[in-house]
C-alpha cells in the first residue's frame, strides 16, 4: 500500500481563521478557496511512498535537529502552474532554509526523488486561480512562531497529519 505525503509545516488555527477572513475578501473571480484545514507550508512533496519508504523516512526525520522562529507571510502571490495563489514570506529566514535542506536530505536518503524545483515558501490559498501578476491585494501581515514540522498523507483532497517533531527554541 502507498500514500501521497508530504512534510510540512502546519499553520495555526488562530492564523487559519485571520487567512480565511483576508480569502473572503480578496478571492479572485473563478478561482477556488483552500479550505483553512489545509494551510500548511510545504517542505517536501515525497509523492506516493510505500509503507518501507513511508517508514525509512520517518527514520530520516527523525534525526533533524533544527531550530524554531517566528514565520511571518507578508506578501502575495501566484504560480502559473498549477494556477494557485499563495501567500509567503518575503524573505525567507535562515532557520526555514535550514529545515527545508534538513527536510530535503532526508527525503533523499530515505531514496524519495523530490520534483526539481527551487524552494518557494508559501501558503496556498486559492486554486484554479488565473489573474497572475494583476493579483495584488493588500495584506496585513500574519505571524506565528514554529514550534514543529509534520508529515501529512494527502487523500481525496484531505490532508491527515501522521507525524510531528519538535523544532529547538529558536531566537527568531
Amino acid at each position: 500500500m502507498s500514500r501521497r505525503l508530504f512534510v510540512a509545516i502546519a499553520v495555526p488555527q488562530s492564523v487559519q481563521q485571520q487567512i480565511s477572513q483576508w480569502q473572503s475578501r480578496h478571492a479572485p473571480v473563478g478561482s477556488q478557496p483552500v479550505a483553512a484545514s489545509n494551510y500548511h507550508l510545504t517542505l517536501a512533496f515525497c509523492g506516493d511512498c510505500c509503507t518501507a519508504t513511508e517508514q525509512e523516512l520517518c527514520q530520516q526525520l527523525d534525526a533533524i535537529k533544527a531550530e524554531g522562529w517566528q514565520q511571518v507571510l507578508d506578501s502575495t502571490g501566484w504560480f502559473a502552474k498549477p494556477a494557485i495563489g499563495y501567500l509567503a514570506p518575503s524573505v525567507a529566514k535562515a532557520p526555514l532554509l535550514t529545515l527545508y535542506e534538513a527536510v530535503k536530505a532526508a527525503a533523499e536518503a530515505a531514496a524519495i526523488k523530490l520534483p526539481e524545483q527551487s524552494f518557494v515558501p508559501h501558503v496556498t490559498v486559492f486554486r484554479h486561480h488565473r489573474h497572475g501578476a494583476h493579483w495584488q491585494p493588500p495584506l496585513t501581515p500574519l505571524s506565528w512562531p514554529v514550534s514543529d514540522f509534520r508529515l501529512y498523507h494527502s487523500h481525496q483532497g484531505d490532508y491527515h497529519q501522521l507525524r510531528r517533531w519538535p523544532l529547538q527554541a529558536g531566537s527568531n
